[in-house]
This record gives C-alpha cells, structure tokens and sequence, in this order.
C-alpha cells in the first residue's frame, strides 16, 4: 500500500524536478482522488492498482521473507478522513501548472469537485497528518492544508482564467484563516499547537510559513518555531509531537521524524540570518533527508 503520511511535508516543499516527474505525480493524484469520486474524498493510502478498500488481513499461505511470519497487508488508515491531503494535492498541482504543464479540462474539474466537498467539510474534526486512529480533533495542521488548497485552487483560477466557484472558496479560505489565528493559537503558551484546546506542539507547525499561511517574520510563528526548537528537536532531528498520546498505531509510533527535517529545514531558511542559529543551521544543511522515520532511542 502507498503511505503518504510522510510525504505530506515532501510534497508540499519541493516543486517538481522535471516535467515528467511532475506527469506522473499528477497522474497518480488524479487517479487517486477521482476513484474515490463517489465519496469526494483522496485517499491516505492505496494499492498500486489504486484498489479502495485495505482493510488489515493476515496471508497464511506466505512465510514471509526469510521466514519472518506473518505476513499481512492492508492499512486499516484508508478510510480515514485527512484533511491534509488535500493541501497537499492542490499545492502539487499548482506547482505541476507552474513548473510542468497547463492542466487540462478533466483535471480542473476533478480538483473543483474536490474543492465543492472540501468548502463544506473542513469545519469537521479528522484524523491529522499522523492519522490518529481512537479519536478525532480540529488539528491545525489539518486547518492550514485546507487553506493551503482553496488558496491555489482560486490562484489557479485566476491565473488561467478558468470556471470557478471563487467567491465560495475566497470566503471559506479566509473563514480558515481567521479561525486558526483565533483558536490554533494559544495565548499562555504564547505557540500555535497541535489542535484546538491543545497546550503540546507538533511538526507539522513547521509547515506554516512553507506554505505561505503565513511569514517566516510574523512574531507568532518566531514564537512557536523557539518552542518547537525548545521542545521538539534532538540535534537535527523533529519529534512529531510532544507528551500528548495520539495512539497513531505501535507504541513507539512517536518518532522522530527524517522527513519532518524538510520543514524544519525550510523554516529556518525563511529566517533573517540575524535570527538563524549558526550551528543548527550549518547541521541542518549538510544533513541528507531521508524517506522514512526512527525510532525515538
């Protein structure tokens, strides 16, 4: 199964490196939110034939490799609703239009569809870009990437002139935007945090400025990248989240996450030099990202 969590930050850093990469990423976007049309949602994982359903099941038959059974297949995440996604996917198509190709007809209208559902569903809790499984909150992770997609949905639209529902999407991004200010902010913490009448940070904060929500200078954002820095970071390497038990699936599912060393990358590169830490700067720059996640040791 295809596994996105991960690449929610890859995605939404780095542009396409060459128009056929970008293709084939927007086909396989396309693909995966247009099977799934019947109930307007992307999918956080899928089969390579984009098969919907993933429900966990155990392959007896299989002795695994080397012996190491059992062998199992699935991801009980496939149906989880994640709002992420779908920031994620507008940032990767707008990019594509940028760097790539015009998009065509059917493309747009998939990302319309998408974008009609999205208008009338990010006021709903979900499951976050760490795909908690027991419960669902209003991350403000989950809030920004919703953001993120009206926000290229309607500029796409203008830049190419193309049919949309631009009043809807410009009142529902900026209802975004003020509800996030007003309740993804914690005043005694003086720190955005993980969700709504939260009091821990998450990683995915970092995501704020790389993302346009809002300025690598804005004070609120200097102030919660000196708390993820305080709370959050071992040398180069960013905690997904802090104390707060997110049961997202092993016990020792809290990681530390390489790929989160994307954003935290990014967001220090949107600093003034003046504020940059030297060493943590010059670590972060020779450090290589990785795909995947360690274990906290």
């Amino acid at each position: 199964a295809g596994y996105g969590r991960e690449g929610n930050f890859d995605t939404t850093l780095t542009p396409p490196r060459t128009q056929d990469g970008a293709t084939v990423l927007l086909n396989l976007t396309n693909g995966l939110c247009r099977s799934r049309s019947s109930r307007a949602k992307c999918a956080p994982s899928s089969t390579v034939s984009i098969y919907e359903e993933l429900d966990k099941e155990e392959l007896h038959h299989l002795s695994g490799y080397l012996d190491s059974s059992p062998v199992r297949v699935g991801n009980g995440i496939y149906n989880q609703l994640q709002l992420v996604l779908y920031g994620a996917v507008h940032d990767a198509v707008y990019l594509y239009n940028k760097y790539g190709a015009p998009l065509d007809y059917e493309v747009w209208q998939s990302l319309r569809s998408l974008l009609g559902w999205l208008s009338q569903t990010w006021h709903q809790p979900d499951a976050g870009m760490w795909d908690v499984r027991d419960s669902r909150e209003h991350f403000v992770s989950s809030k920004v990437l919703s953001w993120v997609a009206l926000d290229r949905g309607i500029r796409l639209a203008h830049q190419r002139g193309l049919p949309a529902d631009e009043e809807v999407w410009i009142d529902q991004r900026d209802a975004i935007y003020e509800e996030v200010m007003s309740k993804g902010w914690n005043p005694e913490k003086e720190s955005f945090v993980r969700h709504y009448s939260s009091e821990v940070l998450d990683a995915s904060l970092l995501l704020l400025p790389v993302v346009e929500f809002v300025d690598p200078t804005d004070p609120r954002w200097l102030a919660t990248l000196d708390r993820v820095q305080k709370e959050l970071t071992y040398d180069v390497l960013v905690e997904r989240y802090e104390g707060e038990s997110a049961n997202d699936g092993p016990a020792d599912d809290r990681v530390l996450s390489v790929s989160a060393l994307s954003g935290w990358r990014s967001a220090l590169r949107g600093l003034d030099a003046s504020r940059r830490p030297d060493s943590l700067w010059r670590r972060c720059s020779l450090t290589p990202i990785t795909s995947g996640y360690m274990p906290k040791r």
